[in-house]
């Protein structure tokens, strides 16, 4: 075999590059192939594959709130990551970088184009980031791999591997064990929809927010304004929150809380209201002026916190996404949900 490959060098030096090449025609065939095979709809519904794209790059360019897309996804990254997995992680990819195997090229051609594109973009979720984390542990496995298998002697080599594993993964299944014991708790949307729906009226109409809050109507789903192509009533219960059926419900903008007054629902006919924000970072921020009309001309007839009594602690929360689990700060969080509080108009 030895002999064989030298005879194929000498004929042409362009053999390897080659079959370089050849691997990554290869390798772009099958990804075509797989993402079609998956979501065929790409392809057989050209329009909407490009109304998604523009859609997309629509959003990006949008800009939700004052913040940078680059220090947006390494801010994900922190957090989701945790510090010491993101450290070794950053370092890795600089590793791969300054080594440039094809390995190397190959986990670099996405990481490095994605970052800079989505980087870009002004609205950008920290869910965004989550296409990253395969290809960035794999580099931080990588590097963990490599600098332990520097260590001389046996015994320190597992010392030194025992080390590296306890800084990079205890803190994050500590951070995953927090987590996903309050997602396990039922949210404060669910509460609300069930004392709704004990103790509200048959045919009643109810002011709620449409996305913090914890129900809409087909009122809604007809109207196009918040149904995202909904028709029917199956396809409407997948919607941002629950699908009500036997009291009515009006839409409570965000624009509502800041300006509306009492006398303008109870005039469209309105016997309870249901006060939740949309940003999830603003807790248990100052009430807004509805709210604090509703403190003196309503009554408060329920309320549903995400932590005990007070306000739990300063989360770290996407500001411009309506996921109510904070990323960091669990200190004092005993649910997830949105503040939500209910007023009846008829005293």
């Amino acid at each position: 075999r030895p002999r064989f490959c030298e005879r194929l060098r000498a004929r042409g030096v362009l053999l390897a590059p080659s079959i370089h090449r050849i691997g990554l025609a290869l390798a772009i065939a099958v990804g075509s192939v797989t993402l079609v095979a998956t979501s065929p709809y790409l392809v057989l519904d050209p329009a909407m594959t490009a109304h998604g794209l523009g859609y997309i790059l629509s959003h990006l360019a949008s800009e939700t709130v004052p913040q940078i897309g680059f220090i947006r996804l390494i801010e994900a990254l922190f957090y989701g990551l945790d510090p010491g997995l993101f450290a070794v992680a950053v370092i890795g990819v600089g590793y791969a970088a300054w080594r440039r195997t094809l390995a190397d090229w190959v986990l670099l051609a996405f990481v490095i184009p994605y970052y800079l594109v989505i980087g870009t973009g002004h609205s950008v979720f920290f869910r965004y980031a989550d296409p990253l984390l395969p290809p960035l542990t794999l580099l931080a496995g990588r590097l963990a791999a490599e600098l332990t298998a520097m260590v001389t002697g046996e015994s320190l080599r597992r010392l030194a591997l025992a080390s590296l594993l306890a800084v990079v993964l205890v803190p994050g299944a500590v951070h995953d064990l927090r987590f996903d014991s309050l997602l396990l708790e039922v949210d404060t949307r669910s509460l609300a929809y069930a004392w709704l729906d004990r103790n509200v009226p048959s045919g009643s109409l109810v002011a709620i927010p449409y996305k913090p809050g914890p129900a809409h109507d087909q009122a809604l789903v007809e109207s196009r304004a918040q149904s995202v192509g909904a028709t029917d009533p199956y396809v409407a219960s997948f919607l941002e929150n629950r699908l009500e059926t036997r009291y009515r419900v009006r839409d409570l903008s965000e624009a509502e809380l800041q300006k509306a007054t009492v006398a303008r629902l109870v005039a469209a006919g309105v016997q309870y209201v249901v006060v939740a924000r949309k940003r999830p970072d603003f807790g248990c921020a100052r009430r807004t002026p509805l709210e604090l009309q509703l403190q003196q001309q309503a009554q408060l007839v329920a309320s549903f916190a995400p932590g005990g009594p007070g306000c739990p602690g300063p989360g770290v929360f996407d500001s411009i996404d309506t996921y109510y689990v904070p990323l960091a700060g669990y200190a004092g969080y005993l649910r997830p949900g949105p503040l939500i509080r209910i007023y009846s108009l008829s005293r």
